[in-house]
């Protein structure tokens, strides 16, 4: 996975952040994530000519973008993606992608620099 710096990814449109997500994420976590109905359509949003997600559907979608890519330069994609899915006690009995869904954005980036930084949980 090539490296993205923090600068360049604020700088990305909303296609290249979906596609982003739904290469490492896969489009069916990025429309849990957004709570998208249409599947279809976050394959959709990742077209450069195509349709953007809702305002706050990007807000949700920058915060996993910068969870995943700290998680996944850290560890490893495959990490990243399983702390998506997986219950986390920082959320019990949620998932991050649950607490992105619920625009709990902070507890996420937390969580994600904890997991980086390999902290216990408090």
């Amino acid at each position: 996975m090539r490296t993205l710096a923090p600068a360049e990814a604020e700088r990305m449109s909303s296609h290249e952040v979906v596609r982003w997500l739904n290469d490492v994420l896969g489009p069916t976590i990025v429309q849990a994530l957004v709570g998208e109905g249409s599947r279809e359509a976050v394959v959709a949003w990742q077209d450069e000519y195509g349709p953007e997600p809702a305002s706050e559907q990007l807000d949700g979608l920058k915060v996993a973008l910068q969870a995943m890519l700290e998680i996944a330069q850290a560890e490893d994609p495959r990490v990243a993606r399983a702390w998506f899915m997986g219950a986390n006690p920082r959320f019990a009995p949620y998932t991050p992608t649950t607490a992105i869904r619920e625009g709990r954005f902070d507890e996420v980036l937390a969580a994600s620099r904890a997991i980086v930084e390999d902290q216990p949980i408090s």
